[in-house]
């Protein structure tokens, strides 16, 4: 997934397009609206061509409202927290990866504070809102908020006891820590808990409300809409601390009635396409649990009573794993594959069967078939063995053919040579077979696992002094640096010395 994005986002070519637009002037006010249906104009000469049909231009021209429609809307409280929503939404708003808001929900959870972590579903019973509700001054107080309840009885949205099979959404439990037990929370734990208390009370709060009116205003016989939008009550949003919108005087629209004459004059606004946007981990562990949507009606009629790709307890662990493993990194909070990772996507391409949802639907609904005893475990295990033999004959072959493959293989093979090179300072003075590499920390010889240890190192840091990767070289190679400045002495003096190896141990050389 993470890797076929990647492929789409590097092989995205941007392509120019143009929107019609207008710009209506009244009495009252301007306002500007879109064509609708919204069409894109790839070049210029269709739309060219299109309003010479039309008998549009774009000086000021005639028009007229054809309809007003004013509707009173309302938005609900989010949902309650899964743990792939909650670790979504923790990513989205704090950058936290997967795993780390994991487990700062376990440890609130082991200090008694939310409910168990490791949930799949965003509801709770009747139970949990009875205490929730009896608790929503306690929980407000906590919060230094207030606001007057509005939902004092469950609603389907988030209480509905026929969805809560092992464990229900993540809550706060009916212990509010104390002042001094907050202080004691990591910085995530901290974020995590009032994220979890105030989307959990927003679900008593009032509705967010506004009203929305739509404009629709024709020029010749092709119409343009505009939508405007006024907050009437921001309701639930309170709790989080949002704001309305700061533009949103821009969003009202002047007083127009339907069959109003207006004039109106149109421009072409040129836009580019753009790509689709690297996964990050919260997008990751979303598309993870809704994997498998687009598929065949067998295997979704499988893959249904799955949870996607992983479960709510294993998907953290899938990403870091592949972390560990060097096949993906994040960047600036972006998910890529690594050339490492490039090479393995490369290669199981060859072999589709691997990553189809055909298999893994034949796989569940083989394990399925063991569980309720119309199948044995040896028969399966040994359909698999089949399929290994399979392609331990196949892939050697296909990889020796697949030019991508072996582009990437040496891609990798040049950045693993320059990443050694790069870590590289010199021959080991002292074994004289082993190289001194830059180990993090510190300076040492490649050989200090083999069955004669070497353990020959350099500090990076002497009297207060870092060691660069130069100054490592000077010494390995010529035995001495030149004189450096900048050494300071446990009494805080500062002095310059060169370092010299004598008999493969470091001491300062003071020039006469």
């Amino acid at each position: 997934m993470i890797y076929e994005r990647q492929m789409a986002i590097k092989e995205f070519i941007p392509q120019p397009f143009s929107e019609l637009v207008a710009n209506v002037h009244t009495n009252e006010g301007d306002f500007k609206a879109k064509m609708d249906p919204t069409t894109k104009f790839n070049d210029e000469n269709k739309l060219a061509e299109f309003m010479q049909k039309h008998s549009l231009s774009y000086d000021s021209q005639q028009a007229k409202v054809i309809n007003v429609n004013q509707t009173e809307k309302k938005t609900e409280s989010p949902r309650l927290f899964s743990l792939s929503a909650l670790q979504s939404k923790a990513n989205k708003m704090f950058k936290a990866s997967a795993s780390d808001t994991l487990n700062a929900v376990q440890s609130l959870y082991e200090k008694k504070f939310l409910t168990y972590p490791r949930t799949d579903t965003q509801f709770i019973t009747e139970n949990e809102f009875k205490y929730l509700n009896e608790q929503y001054l306690d929980y407000l107080g906590a919060l230094n908020f207030d606001a007057a309840k509005f939902y004092s009885e469950p609603r389907k949205r988030y209480v509905d006891g026929k969805k809560v099979q092992e464990h229900h959404a993540i809550i706060p439990t009916r212990t509010i820590p104390s002042e001094a037990q907050r202080a004691k929370f990591s910085a995530l734990e901290s974020q995590i808990y009032w994220l979890v208390l105030k989307n959990t009370m927003a679900m008593f709060l009032a509705d967010f409300t506004y009203d929305e009116t739509i404009v629709t205003v024709g020029i010749s016989n092709v119409n343009f809409k505009a939508v405007g939008k006024v907050i009437t009550g921001n309701g639930w949003k309170e709790i989080f601390g949002d704001e309305p919108n700061n533009n949103n005087e821009a969003a009202i629209l002047p007083n127009v009635t339907t069959g109003q004459a207006v004039n109106a004059t149109l421009n072409a606004e040129n836009k580019m396409t753009t790509p689709p946007e690297f996964y990050t981990e919260g997008t990751l562990i979303t598309a993870m649990k809704r994997a498998g949507r687009e598929l065949s009606d067998d295997e979704k009629e499988i893959l249904s009573q799955t949870e996607g790709i992983g479960t709510e307890a294993t998907r953290a662990g899938i990403i870091d794993r592949l972390k560990d493993k060097k096949y993906i990194v994040v960047e600036k909070n972006k998910l890529k594959v690594t050339t490492q990772g490039i090479v393995l996507c490369e290669a199981v391409k060859m072999q589709p069967l691997l990553t189809s949802p055909e298999l893994t639907a034949k796989w569940e609904l083989a394990l399925s078939d063991i569980g309720h005893g119309n199948r044995t475990q040896d028969e399966f295990l040994a359909n698999i063995h089949k399929l290994v033999n399979k392609l331990v004959q196949e892939v050697p072959g296909q990889i020796a053919e697949g030019t991508t493959l072996n582009n990437a293989i040496q891609t990798q093979a040049s950045e693993q040579a320059a990443e050694k090179k790069k870590l590289l300072i010199g021959k080991c003075p002292v074994c004289k077979t082993g190289n001194v590499i830059d180990r993090k920390t510190f300076y040492g010889c490649s050989n200090y696992k083999s069955e004669i240890p070497c353990k020959f190192s350099i500090a990076k840091k002497i009297a207060g002094k870092t060691i660069t990767k130069a100054i490592a070289e000077q010494l390995i190679e010529n035995g001495q640096t030149k004189e450096l400045k900048g050494f300071e002495s446990k009494a805080g003096k500062e002095f310059s010395a060169s370092l010299k190896l004598v008999n493969f141990i470091l001491e300062f050389s003071f020039s006469k």
